[in-house]
């Protein structure tokens, strides 16, 4: 194993920069076998590309990520909790008999106003630059955001209704539940809160790793939805396409535009990728990533007929704003409530269970596979969860394979 750089660019002209930045190291680049990281926001690209550069980086994570990691957990937090009451309020207005138990009655708690007032004198916090007057202040506040995660109900019941209803950040009841103490001066994050937590990526982030004489460059691409043509082509060459979609999003709404259902962004952007004429002699890996997050939905009885139908059911992930689904419907297996109750039996229930897991994780990549217009072009998928380093490790060695067996196939691997 080698060594790893990494080198990261600005969020100023981005499309432009990456381009230009490709173009100058077209030469020196010949001999580097290239990954592109790409997918819909919040599928998991940063968290993975973070996991690889903890296995392949001999001296793990830059502490400068450390750092950056404890200023957008503690704004995460701020702006999460903040996000909840107001969410109440909507949810609430929007439906008073659905979502009566998400209403906040103030009057109810006297405390209630107050730590609400706290909250907000930080929501424009960055956090960044803290003096030591500031510590007791966030103390205080952390204090304040415990209180109401803990203690006030239309909060829990507004978190239960994220995903389909509005756009929330994965592993937040992680942070909230340890709130306190992440707002005390002494807190370093760990591994797997900078794993856990969600940092936007802005511009283009680049790793490179050496393994048997044979160099690797990962290119992270995040943000610029709307800009991707303007770049793409810069990436013709690259030698394969790592395409990162979140299992969990069935159940989820974008973060772009909360009418548009995750999943089915998911989808069409790939189509768009895998159809992309700079990618015609690239090799497609499919990472159905989340798979954690989606065994939990599934266990809460959470399954993706609600996506994948063709029906505009009143209230449903497919009726808001009334986009829908119109492409193959899923008729398989569905794990429910009733399965749980009427099953004595442990080790049945839990066939039963891996049954229905299998036969929609196996639909879901099956949508995926047929977006390809050209039918011998080979899509590889594989199922991940990238804040798993065994499963992330492993997945990436078979993708290694991939890549050796392309170069070889053109000659241009030794």
């Amino acid at each position: 194993m080698g060594g790893v750089c990494c080198s990261s660019f600005n969020k100023t002209d981005a499309d432009s920069e990456i381009a230009d930045y490709m173009l100058k190291n077209k030469e020196a680049n010949k001999a580097v076998k290239k990954l592109l990281l790409l997918g819909s926001g919040s599928s998991g690209k940063s968290t993975l590309f973070k996991q690889l550069k903890c296995i392949f980086n001999p001296w793990g994570l830059d502490a400068s990520e450390f750092i950056e990691t404890a200023h957008s957990i503690r704004t995460n937090i701020v702006l999460g909790i903040l996000k909840l009451l107001q969410k109440s309020q909507d949810l609430y207005d929007s439906d008073p008999n659905r979502y009566s138990k998400c209403y906040i009655d103030l009057d109810a708690d006297p405390n209630l106003i107050n730590e609400i007032q706290v909250i907000l004198q930080f929501r424009h916090e960055t956090f960044e630059n803290m003096d030591d007057a500031k510590w007791d202040q966030l103390q205080r506040l952390g204090e304040a955001i415990d209180y109401i995660w803990k203690n006030v109900d239309g909060i829990r019941h507004t978190f239960n209704e994220r995903g389909s209803r509005f756009s929330f950040a994965d592993n937040m009841e992680y942070f909230f539940d340890k709130c306190r103490s992440i707002f005390l001066e002494e807190f370093y994050p760990t591994h797997e809160d900078v794993l856990k937590c969600r940092i936007r990526t802005t511009g283009m982030v680049e790793i490179t790793y050496e393994i048997k004489d044979s160099f690797f460059n990962i290119y992270d691409v995040g943000g610029q939805r709307n800009e991707r043509k303007k770049w793409i082509h810069s990436f013709e060459n690259v030698t394969a396409v790592i395409y990162v979609a979140a299992l969990s999003h069935f159940d989820a709404v974008c973060f772009e535009d909360e009418s548009q259902n995750a999943m089915h962004e998911s989808i069409s952007l790939f189509n768009e990728i895998c159809n992309s004429k700079w990618f015609r002699k690239t090799a497609m890996i499919l990472f159905l990533n989340k798979s954690d997050l989606f065994r939990e939905k599934l266990m809460e009885c959470l399954n993706i007929d609600k996506c994948f139908n063709n029906q505009q059911q009143k209230g449903g992930i497919n009726s808001i704003n009334g986009n829908g689904w119109d492409g193959e419907e899923y008729h398989g297996p569905c794990y429910k409530e009733s399965d749980k109750l009427n099953n004595s039996n442990i080790n049945q229930d839990q066939q039963y269970f891996e049954h229905c897991y299998k036969s929609q994780v196996d639909f879901i990549a099956k949508l995926y596979y047929d977006q390809r217009q050209n039918e011998d072009k080979k899509i590889f998928t594989h199922i991940t969860n990238a804040t798993d380093r065994t499963n992330v490790e492993k997945v990436f060695w078979d993708c290694q394979n991939i890549v050796i067996r392309k170069n070889l196939s053109t000659g241009g691997f030794t």
